[in-house]
């Protein structure tokens, strides 16, 4: 009898490692049994996302705000995915969504400034890049993407300490030193 019992359990266990040999296993497993679960619906998400698989990775982040609505990660993960597909307006809504459910998502500040930027909200922009650096007064991007605003205002004296500050607490971002290097030669001539 503890042989058949013994043998049962270790054929199911075999059988959940099967399942279990890949997070989406995992993922797909919480999901088959707490369907309620919205970090499962978007941790799966983010792994087919990165798998290529757009659509389905929509479907998810979707899924994760039907069983949750105030779950912040996935607002700003379906942000980011209609952002990178050009879906601006519908980026934009759920970027202020991410940022209605947790006021202090300096990404989200940042994603947000930039699509509002793309969309020649320059005020509105410039907000959320100040208020992610309220949050985090060392965050690289926002000060990159506030000293970039400000220099493509035409005042590049104004951008030099943000693009400088951005160099300093990431000098290998590439477009920040072309920027501050572009911001440095644009004073000089004047």
């Amino acid at each position: 009898m503890i042989l058949l019992v013994a043998g049962g359990l270790g054929t199911l266990t075999a059988l959940r490692n099967r399942d279990y040999r890949s997070a989406a296993g995992i993922w797909e497993g919480v999901i088959a049994h707490r369907p309620f679960n919205p970090r499962a619906y978007n941790s799966l998400g983010n792994i087919v996302l990165k798998r290529g698989e757009a659509a389905r990775a929509e479907e998810l982040y979707r899924r994760a705000i039907a069983v949750s609505p105030g779950y912040q990660p996935a607002h700003y993960n379906l942000a980011n995915l209609l952002a990178g597909r050009g879906e601006i307006d519908e980026a934009i809504a759920y970027y202020r969504k991410t940022l209605e459910i947790n006021p202090e998502a300096v990404e989200a500040h940042n994603n947000l400034g930039i699509a509002l930027f793309g969309q020649g909200e320059t005020e509105a922009a410039r907000t959320h890049f100040l208020a992610a650096l309220k949050i985090d007064p060392d965050d690289p991007a926002a000060h990159y993407n506030l000293g970039l605003l400000l220099f493509k205002e035409g005042d590049a004296a104004a951008a030099l300490p943000y693009l400088e500050r951005a160099e300093q607490l990431r000098p290998d971002h590439l477009p920040a030193r072309r920027a501050l290097a572009a911001a440095r030669e644009s004073t000089r001539e004047q």
